[in-house]
Parts: C-alpha cells; sequence; structure tokens
C-alpha cells in the first residue's frame, strides 16, 4: 500500500537515518521529487505503526488517497 510521508520538523531532516529506518521495514519510496519534505512510500501496511514509532515523530504518515475527477465534457 502506498503512504505519503511528510517532515514536520523544522530543521533539515537527518536522510540517512530515514534511509536507515525505511530500509529496516523494508519500505520502497516510490517518487522522491518532495524530499526531503515529504515523499511517497510503498510499505506493507502491517509495517506502518512501527515505522512510524521508529522515525520518533519527526515524521507523519498518511495513506495516499485517489479521487476520481469528473468528467467536464458535455453530454447530449
Amino acid at each position: 500500500m502506498n503512504f505519503i510521508l511528510k517532515y514536520k520538523g523544522d530543521q533539515q531532516p537527518d536522510m540517512e537515518k530515514l534511509t536507515e529506518v525505511l530500509t529496516v521495514h523494508h519500505a520502497r519510496i516510490m517518487d522522491d521529487s518532495l524530499l526531503p519534505h515529504s515523499a511517497l512510500l510503498h510499505v506493507k501496511e502491517s509495517f506502518v505503526k512501527k515505522l512510524q514509532l521508529d522515525l520518533e515523530g519527526d515524521w507523519e504518515i498518511y495513506p495516499e488517497k485517489i479521487y476520481k475527477i469528473p468528467t467536464t465534457k458535455k453530454s447530449i
């Protein structure tokens, strides 16, 4: 399952620590274009609570949500 990882600290995050924690929990970064402040992760749902604890409150994890956008085409 995909999750959004968001940094909530004021200073630069420790990227080495983040990488180590993600590796331990078999989390894979799917999109790192917004790092160091947020990223899209793929991780098993059963690992999320332990992952959150190991990140020690510096990061928040949210499930990815997908929204369906209605079509703007006019129908006759």
